[in-house]
């Protein structure tokens, strides 16, 4: 194999146990690991005395070549008086000539560096090694860590790589098993390194920053967030004129090419027969155009409350878990109860910002404590402590869709104009989201987002202007029970439910639409038209985010998740509904909206009254 372009990463363990460990599961991963493949293998060990004796294996054969898959071992703790570390290390024919020419003569490290490992590796510690191509060498790095160990990365000479080069050139037996041990005398003896053609010098130390890495193949080893920073190791010029001042480049973490972007909408308090795209009444045609082109799925899994659902949404655990088996309105002490997130749950939008994603929230976020919510924290679990790198919208279980209580990241802000010059949250929200995206891919075309959508509709209150309810004026007029009906006839035509589901019978706890009161009706065919005007209202303005992307041409790399309804349909304002949540909250429904109550209210229905 060609040594070209090698660096050497080397990676502290707290034990000589836990690095031979580490060097083992190392082997293994990167034998079955196609991308990324070590230039050598062996194993550095210091005994009793400080002598460091070194177990070469052989080349491991493969696709690959012989040569191809070896890990550069294990250095364990030694004295730190005399010469340094790696200064000792200049003994041994093919192994301690290789390795120790390698350190003192072709790695970007001076004496201080090297004692400065000599003394971190004391007290029986010992470090895995790997020579790697330089653009693979995060990848062993990001290993490494993953492992337990402390990574950093040393460069290679030219003269370092063409050593490299000789010693991987020479004949092994083709076996994993260990070659005889070799004696490097410890530091402070008397060594004389194998004869080279030139000393180190300021111009033969090279910065390997400059090499471009591959451009699809990913690099980053992804098993341990935030992937561990690497430290460069070379020559530090003190002059920026000078010829030899090559620093490597500054890099980010880039996601996996071909990373898609994402965005999920999630909706309020919106039963499975609600939207159109699911055979409800509700006409939603931006849903149903993504159900087309797409999948539908009628299987989502809810906690049947809001908060718990969307804190195991966004973490992918258990909400008992992550300390939300309830509201956070309700929390207590109890295990799985208290509304803060342990510090050990990371949300999926912090691993995917911290896989080089940008991330933003627009809405509603109710995993907040309620003694966190104010406006100087602590925002551990705000949406801005939580991964994503925007937010706008509300914190808690709902609000005031003419009138909210805004936060702009952890600052509150207040809405741009009034409900009386057209202000409406859930547009408000999608103008957000609209301009984000669209800055995003202005400023970092080449990145993935994370878009998390959660409006306040449906949730009450049920606030939408008079023009969407007119639409809906009338088509609720047969009542409820015949509407279940039409609704689960349409469900089976589409596929949503299976062809030999049967409908439930209606709770007894609901009362038949043909007994409610005469006066009554038209208040709860009022609500029903609120409703569905609001679920409407909020598809059009998905629609919108929808629209952007495809205008922006990148719909085709976009995965878009439409959940309709955090945890089905809410029960809150009794059988006859209400005008004012907080008065069924409570416990005065019966006592202050009777009939004659509901019914003067008719037109206020969805308006700032209500």
């Amino acid at each position: 194999m060609a040594a070209k372009n090698k660096q050497l990463v080397l990676a502290l363990f707290a034990s000589e146990a836990l690095a031979r460990q580490a060097a083992e599961d190392l082997k293994q991963w990167d034998k079955a690991n196609e991308d990324v493949k070590a230039g050598a293998v062996g194993v550095l060990v210091a005994d009793e005395k400080g002598h460091i004796k070194e177990h070469l294996l052989g080349p491991r054969a493969g696709k690959k070549g012989a040569g191809i898959g070896m890990v550069l071992g294990l250095i364990a703790a030694v004295p730190t008086g005399g010469l340094s570390l790696l200064g000792g290390l200049l003994g041994g024919a093919v192994g301690g000539g290789f390795i120790g020419t390698l350190f003192h003569k072709h790695l970007g490290m001076g004496k201080e560096e090297s004692e400065r490992i000599a003394r971190e590796i004391t007290g029986g510690k010992a470090a895995v090694g790997v020579l790697a191509e330089a653009d693979e060498a995060a990848a062993f790095a990001g290993k490494l860590a993953e492992l337990g160990g402390q990574p950093e990365h040393y460069e290679l000479t030219p003269e370092g790589e063409a050593t490299a080069a000789a010693a991987l050139a020479v004949e092994r037996p083709p076996s994993t098993a260990a070659a005889p041990e070799q004696q490097i005398p410890p530091p402070g003896a008397d060594t004389a390194a194998p004869a080279t053609k030139s000393e180190t010098t300021t111009a033969n130390l090279r910065s390997q920053g400059s090499k471009e890495m591959a451009p699809r193949l990913d690099r980053q080893a992804r098993t341990i967030l935030p992937v561990p920073d690497q430290v460069q190791h070379g020559l530090t010029t003190y002059d920026a004129k000078d010829t030899d001042t090559r620093f490597p480049p500054i890099r980010q973490i880039e996601p996996p090419e071909g990373a898609p972007s994402v965005l999920v909408v999630l909706l309020d308090d919106a039963g499975f027969g609600s939207s159109s795209a699911f055979g409800g009444p509700c006409d939603t045609p931006n849903f149903e155009r993504l159900a087309v082109g797409g999948l539908r799925y009628n299987r989502f899994h809810t906690t049947a409350l809001c908060a718990p659902t969307r804190a195991a949404l966004l973490t992918g655990r258990h909400h008992h878990s992550v300390n939300l088996g309830c509201i956070t309105e309700l929390a207590t002490a109890a295990p799985g109860q208290t509304s803060v997130r342990p510090n050990n749950k990371q949300p999926l939008a912090e691993t995917l910002k911290l896989n080089g994603y940008n991330t933003a929230q627009f809405g509603k976020c109710h995993e907040v404590p309620v003694f966190h919510n104010s406006p100087i924290g602590p925002f551990d679990t705000w949406p801005t402590g939580s991964g994503f790198e925007y937010f706008y919208g509300f914190i808690g279980g709902e609000d005031n869709q003419w009138y909210p209580s805004l936060y702009e990241g952890t600052t509150p802000v207040e809405p741009p104009m009034t409900p009386e010059q057209g202000y409406h949250l859930t547009e408000d929200l999608a103008d957000h989201a609209i301009s984000w995206i669209q800055t995003q891919k202005s400023l970092a075309p080449e990145k993935p987002f994370f878009v998390y959508f959660a409006p306040g509709a449906t949730h009450a209150p049920h606030h939408v202007a008079p023009e969407w309810i007119e639409k809906y004026k009338g088509k609720f007029a047969h009542g409820w029970d015949q509407q279940r009906e039409i609704t689960f006839a349409r469900q089976l035509e589409i596929g949503v439910v299976p062809q030999d589901a049967e409908l439930t019978p209606r709770p007894a706890e609901i009362p038949a639409w043909d007994d409610m009161p005469a006066m009554l009706k038209p208040v709860l065919e009022r609500q029903m038209e609120t409703y569905a005007a609001f679920m409407e209202h909020t598809d059009y303005n998905v629609g919108r985010i929808v629209d952007t992307i495809e205008q922006l041409g990148i719909m085709d790399n976009t995965l878009i998740y439409v959940i309709v309804g955090d945890n089905g349909a809410s029960a809150e304002g009794t059988p006859n509904g209400t005008f004012n949540e907080f008065i069924t909250l409570n416990g005065m429904a019966g006592a202050i909206e009777t009939p004659e109550f509901l019914a003067a209210h008719l037109d206020r229905w969805g308006s700032p009254q209500a």
